[in-house]
């Protein structure tokens, strides 16, 4: 199946396994979380919402299967991935066991849900980076995007206009796309949600292959990236108000 310059309606791990391997130049993803049924209360917490996002049993989601799965379509390892906390032993011991270098990256939110439930507030999201020696890193790009955190102010958690509620910011996935890749390079997005990575690839002058399981939000990214004549850059701001970066 001819997945380039398209977003595929189905299961990524199902379609995964048609990719040919060492195909890939960088992944750049937001995986199912790995949400516990005592994690407490709040619209992140919330079992059926989550659910709903990924169209799947959250309990199934495998990060090793999901590691070796990207692992063989690499051409050398280089991925970004959006995790919780509970997954980032995963992705540290993967990256330690197969000598890979390793980064943590947190977008900070100035704003987040006011639930505590005997824990602290749930004011950042991690992104791991994992980079096997020889993967791209354009150390030419301006220093400014290099920083680790990020801080984000969001008005509006429950969704965004393309209907998808953990939408990340278009702006932080170009950086991470410039940075860690070149122009005409093939990007990865197994889980595409609502297509930002998408977007962030047609800006900037990359190829992509994307997959999403949910068929409204397919549906919806479908739109959006056919739609060239929204400033994307620009909406995105009404969703997460970057500030400066420290």
């Amino acid at each position: 199946m001819d997945f380039l310059n398209k977003i595929t309606l189905g299961n990524s791990y199902l379609l995964l396994k048609e990719i040919s391997d060492k195909s890939i130049d960088l992944v750049v993803t937001d995986p199912p979380y790995r949400i516990h049924a005592d994690s407490g209360g709040g619209l992140h917490n919330s079992r059926k919402w989550l659910k709903n996002v990924h169209d799947s049993n959250l309990d199934e989601f495998d990060p090793d299967k999901f590691l070796l799965e990207i692992k063989r379509v690499l051409k050398v390892f280089n991925a970004y991935i959006f995790c919780s906390k509970d997954l980032l032993v995963d992705y540290i011991n993967f990256a330690t066991e197969n000598k890979y270098n390793w980064d943590l990256l947190i977008m900070g939110k100035t704003n987040p849900i006011p639930t505590k439930n005997n824990k602290y507030l749930s004011d950042i999201e991690y992104l791991m980076y994992i980079r096997e020696c020889g993967a791209c890193f354009n150390n030419l790009v301006g220093k400014e995007h290099f920083y680790k955190y990020k801080k984000i102010k969001m008005t509006n958690v429950k969704a965004s206009k393309y209907g998808h509620p953990t939408e990340k910011p278009l702006n932080i996935i170009k950086e991470l796309i410039e940075i860690s890749s070149n122009k005409e390079d093939i990007i990865l997005d197994p889980f595409s949600g609502s297509g930002t990575t998408v977007i962030a690839c047609r800006d900037l002058n990359r190829k992509f292959i994307a997959f999403e399981i949910n068929k409204e939000f397919y549906e919806n990214s479908i739109k959006r990236y056919q739609d060239k004549s929204i400033n994307d850059s620009m909406e995105q701001k009404t969703f997460f108000d970057l500030d400066e970066e420290l």
